[in-house]
């Protein structure tokens, strides 16, 4: 027993900076203005670029962050999994390691939301959005 809280420690050390890097990333906001068009027809614009930017990057600002937790809560239960064995074959419980790395990898996986792609996908986002505003006649800042 005392082994497992040994590896349970281990993991949650190490997850710790995963965690708390990704969990500080946010979504730059894109800010456009056109001051001859009336609010209505600003309000239609936005919306149809809002529309395109996520067909064109695959990210969709108001549902991606659960996706990206499933993804990065499996991922990292996986890695965690086998980070978790082989500290546990160290200390002779692989099977007990494998599930504490697998719930501590889940967990920081879900956290993270598969970080980087999202991150990615995200900015690509923006960048399409903003594109499509200045198009129309917008100034995005």
């Amino acid at each position: 027993m005392k082994r497992l809280l040994v590896i349970a420690l281990c993991l949650v050390i190490l997850a710790l900076p995963v965690m708390t890097s990704c969990a500080s990333y946010q979504r730059p906001n894109v800010a456009a203005i056109h001051p001859t068009k009336p609010p209505e027809l600003q309000g239609q614009e936005k919306a149809y670029c809002n529309e395109w930017a996520k067909k064109e990057s695959g990210y969709d600002p108001a549902g991606s962050t659960v996706e990206g937790a499933a993804i990065g809560g499996l991922l990292g239960a996986g890695a965690g999994a086998a980070f978790g064995a082989i500290l546990g074959a160290i200390v002779g419980a692989p099977g007990a390691g494998a599930a504490l790395g697998a719930a501590a990898g889940g967990l920081g996986g879900g956290v993270s939301g598969g970080g980087s792609e999202l991150e990615r996908l995200s900015s690509l986002y923006n960048r399409n959005y903003a594109l499509c505003l200045q198009n129309l006649g917008y100034r995005t800042g």
